[in-house]
């Protein structure tokens, strides 16, 4: 049975011991990131088109972020496929919160340090290798069009697309932990199977709300909601929009309620596991 109130000198010794016996492979794992990660930016960087571009490490930089942070937190709770690891797991003398915390530390902070780390360790070796190797004069480039041929690193914050991909990512690694704590077998490919139809699902009701509301040709304009309707055919369209004060409390709202929603959902799961 475990203690229901949380004590933090039990879950430094739970912390200790967690990775005491993951930490090498988390240590793989990270080293496994890195070597995705140099060659992935290395096949663009080897390529040396005439301009630089930032879209490759871009793209790079989205899918990594997206299928790493999901598959890692989806191993959270492998060993429950092991009967005995499982259940030596859940006798262990701590609480929910406290094994959950430990969970949440390593998934949600150690895996994203580990990952901004491998990707921008590569990317300035890739921009430096470029820079100087590159011949910027031959290619055309001027004082004033340099900034158009010389490498410069990917700003994951500036770029919407970047941002957008981290807050979605933390969203999806939330759903793959309870996945993980849900099914003890496959619990990658399960979770995306019930997810991927949901998505598509919010997607179509996005679609299709406007238009059964608004009552004419209407397209809406967001992923998990709504920010704005086009009205109208091509030609004489109108764009109806949320007032700024509503769309930018939203904004932090439904990510935030995801992923709160889904870490609460492990915690339950996990104390039903326990009981």
């Amino acid at each position: 049975m475990s203690n229901n109130t949380f004590s933090f000198s039990r879950f430094g010794i739970l912390f200790r011991k967690h990775l005491k016996e993951n930490g090498r492979r988390y240590l793989l794992f990270t080293l496994m990131l890195f070597g995705i990660q140099f060659a992935l930016q290395g096949f663009p960087t080897a390529m040396g088109f005439d301009r630089f571009s930032i879209m490759p490490y871009k793209i790079i930089f989205l899918l990594s972020i997206l299928f790493s942070s999901t598959i890692f937190s989806s191993l959270s709770y492998s060993f429950f496929s092991n009967k005995a690891k499982g259940i030596q797991y859940l006798q262990l003398p701590a609480s929910e919160s406290e094994k959950i915390l430990v969970s949440f530390i390593v998934s949600q902070v150690f895996f994203y340090i580990a990952f901004m780390a491998c990707y921008y360790a590569t990317n300035s070796i890739m921009c430096t290798l470029y820079n100087s190797f590159s011949d910027f004069k031959a290619k055309g480039a001027t004082p004033e069009t340099l900034k158009y041929y010389k490498a410069t690193l990917f700003d994951c914050i500036k770029d919407n697309e970047g941002w957008y991909s981290i807050i979605a990512s933390f969203i999806l690694s939330a759903v793959a932990h309870f996945g993980s704590l849900t099914f003890e077998k496959n619990a990658y490919v399960k979770t995306s199977l019930l997810i991927m139809p949901l998505a598509a699902l919010i997607l179509w009701l996005n679609y299709t709300i406007p238009h059964v509301l608004i009552g004419k040709e209407a397209m809406g304009r967001g992923l998990l909601y709504n920010t704005g309707v086009r009205v109208g055919d091509y030609q004489l369209q109108k764009l109806l929009k949320l007032p700024a004060t509503w769309s930018n409390f939203l904004s932090y709202f439904v990510p935030l309620s995801l992923y709160f929603c889904f870490w609460i959902a492990s915690y339950f799961k996990l104390k039903e596991k326990q009981v």
